[in-house]
């Protein structure tokens, strides 16, 4: 099998005796994501981080975005996917009380249904440089 050629000699051990690439591919997803169950317990690990996301005190926004993005695409890689605006809206609600007046200035006068993460990020790292 072809499957075989392109594992590790370890995974290979794990499924030597396998009969089909369904079967590899199982014991693989198995021993490299965990179980369903697994699965599960670490989608709500990352959606309570997700949900109580905030900018830590000190953190530049590049920082913010940097940390936002991992955590977004690890909730990605277990198949939880968020819309842009979704995506916008919490990092505007993740700003502290300096960034009031900015986020403000964004909801009030961007389409937030329209708005790209890309472009939000743009816009507050351009806002930071002028505060520096």
């Amino acid at each position: 099998m072809k499957v075989l050629s392109a594992i590790s000699e370890d995974e290979g051990e794990r499924v030597n005796k396998c009969e089909t690439a369904k079967e590899i591919w199982s014991i693989l997803e198995t021993t490299h994501e965990g179980t369903s169950e697994v699965k599960e317990t670490r989608i709500d690990m990352l959606l309570k981080e997700y949900e109580t996301y905030d900018m830590l005190p000190g953190e530049s926004i590049s920082e913010m975005d940097k940390r936002f993005s991992t955590l977004v695409n690890r909730l990605k890689g277990l198949g939880k996917d968020f819309t842009s605006k979704e995506l916008v809206r919490k990092v505007l609600r993740s700003l502290p009380l300096e960034w009031m007046a900015k986020r403000t200035v964004i909801e009030e006068v961007k389409d937030l249904n329209v708005l790209s993460l890309e472009n939000l990020i743009g816009s507050l790292l351009s806002h930071e440089e002028i505060l520096k």
